[in-house]
């Protein structure tokens, strides 16, 4: 195993764009920094979109201090002004749409 991917989907009554929340993320020390979390993502992304799900939107927290986490989260999905803290100390709050994590995915 190189790596792990798991979501969470959003209570109902905090659930009014159907979303999902991105809840662990582990990729094996030899294989960070390379294109699997992408990979990872563009699997999700197909996943949700060919099960015809209803969900429509996605979330990611990264640590505030781990800036690379923070700079690749920011290249496909937006920052949120929200801010989540937990025994990883402050989160910063990211959100895309599935349309737009399609697009990311389809691009050449």
């Amino acid at each position: 195993m190189v790596g792990i991917l798991g979501y969470v989907n959003v209570p109902p009554e905090r659930n009014k764009d159907h979303q999902v929340s991105l809840r662990i993320a582990c990729i094996a020390e030899p294989y960070r920094r390379t294109g699997l979390f992408y990979q990872g993502l563009k699997f999700l992304a197909g996943y949700f979109s060919d099960r015809e799900s209803k969900v429509e939107k996605i979330d990611l927290f990264a640590p505030e201090k781990n800036k690379y986490l923070n700079n690749l989260f920011s290249k496909f999905a937006m920052r949120e002004p929200t801010v989540q803290y937990n025994y990883m100390g402050t989160l910063n709050h990211f959100s895309v749409t599935l349309e737009q994590l399609n697009k990311f995915r389809d691009r050449p």
